[in-house]
């Protein structure tokens, strides 16, 4: 605050808060609550990564089978075609 401010007892009464100093314990306990969510999100992350993997090959069974009936009647044809000439 400036000294053309008014004055604002909230601000005083916030300057005589004592500073917060955090004991082993309960850095103890913060230290495990992160640890504890940091293996929750690398859990997750896991079985994300499978079900992408299997989405993934999902697809390609998807996109292959097709692929596959095509060329095998078109090889087929091609062999039909080539002995009737």
């Amino acid at each position: 605050m400036s000294f053309q401010e008014p004055f604002d007892p909230t601000v005083d009464l916030l300057r005589r808060l004592p500073g917060v100093s955090a004991d082993s314990d309960a850095t103890a306990r913060v230290r495990r609550r992160c640890h504890a969510v940091l293996a929750r999100r690398a859990a997750r992350r896991a079985r994300e990564r499978q079900s992408a993997g299997r989405r993934g090959q999902l697809l390609e069974v998807i996109w292959l089978l097709p692929l596959g009936l095509y060329l095998l009647i078109s090889a087929i044809e091609t062999m039909r075609v080539a002995s009737s000439l």
